[in-house]
């Protein structure tokens, strides 16, 4: 959910992404065939997660991040100011969609080079030095314990470990 929508990628065409209409209580999800969404480049790889952040729409690709804005259009198509899908300067994009999680100083996510957090300003920083000999597992859940200042995220494999992030220090 992004900017009140449902968003994500299409499996037949996962460069390709999609959207609702705004969500509205007491009414089904509703889709508009003439506002649908719209497509990352070639470069970036496969669609592999759409996240929010604050005002933002985060595509998150293989190779590469991007960033929506605007509120999207109207219940008939029209008015829409969602932006085309703008590139975040970075090295990296995101190999595992259950990785994604946000926390109060942004999204924290796993690429193939190891774990990162997408700040709030937009700016990609390298947080997986302590646990990089654990990349080669696949995550399974991930979690926010606020009480905690934790993210914890488990493994695929039952013999794998739970990584825990504090977002306070670092």
């Amino acid at each position: 959910i992004s900017q009140n929508r449902l968003w994500g990628f299409l499996s037949d065409e996962p460069s390709e992404y999609a959207y609702s209409q705004e969500l509205l209580p007491n009414t089904g999800l509703q889709f508009n065939n003439d506002a649908l969404g719209g497509r990352v480049p070639s470069e970036a790889g496969d669609g592999v997660k759409v996240h929010e952040l604050d005002e933002k729409t985060i595509l998150f690709c293989e190779r590469k991040l991007y960033v929506v804005y605007g509120s999207g259009p109207d219940p008939s198509g029209a008015n829409n100011n969602f932006s085309e899908p703008q590139l975040i300067p970075s090295d990296v994009g995101c190999s595992e969609a259950r990785s994604v999680l946000s926390l109060p100083v942004g999204i924290i996510f796993k690429t193939p080079k190891g774990w990162y957090v997408l700040g709030r300003d937009l700016v990609t920083r390298y947080i997986g030095e302590g646990v990089a000999r654990w990349d080669s597992y696949s995550v399974s859940s991930a979690v926010l314990i606020e009480t905690e200042h934790e993210a914890r995220f488990t493994s695929t494999d039952p013999e794998g470990p739970t990584l825990v992030y504090d977002y306070t220090t670092g």
